[in-house]
């Protein structure tokens, strides 16, 4: 089942002013390979993805990726690679990550994740995305 994020209450789909897509509400990771990448954000993911996102034509805003999954970050591979792909896609509007605070922990399938928050590192990795593009 696909979920979207409403920014308010809807009366009907005219009101959507904007779609978010989080398609790491499920803790899967992928390779660094750009194309598995691509193939994730944009039709594989199990929450949401951006294909699916497309139909309702409104600007799209994307989570990325900023949990650490078992103590260890993802490689700043993963990240820049993602980041690469949807700004070059006009109907992305935004890219965010949450950092979530330190004390965010969850067991899943996957392992325990928790946020960003926990490792300064790859919140630095983040942060320079965004200071060199």
């Amino acid at each position: 089942m696909k979920h979207i994020i409403l920014v308010s209450k809807l009366q009907n789909i005219y009101d959507l002013h904007i779609v978010m897509v989080d398609p790491y509400i499920d803790p899967q990771q992928t390779d660094c390979e750009t194309e598995n990448i691509r193939q994730w954000l944009y039709q594989d993911a199990s929450a949401s993805d951006i294909n699916w996102a497309s139909q309702f034509n409104k600007p799209i805003v994307v989570i990325g990726d900023a949990q650490v999954r078992d103590g260890v970050p993802l490689d700043s591979c993963y990240p820049q690679a993602t980041f690469d792909i949807l700004k070059s896609d006009t109907t992305i509007r935004d890219l965010v990550w949450y950092r979530f605070d330190k004390s965010y922990n969850e067991e899943t399938s996957a392992g325990t994740i928790s946020g960003a928050a926990n490792s300064p590192v790859f919140v630095q990795i983040i942060e320079s995305l965004y200071e060199k593009n």
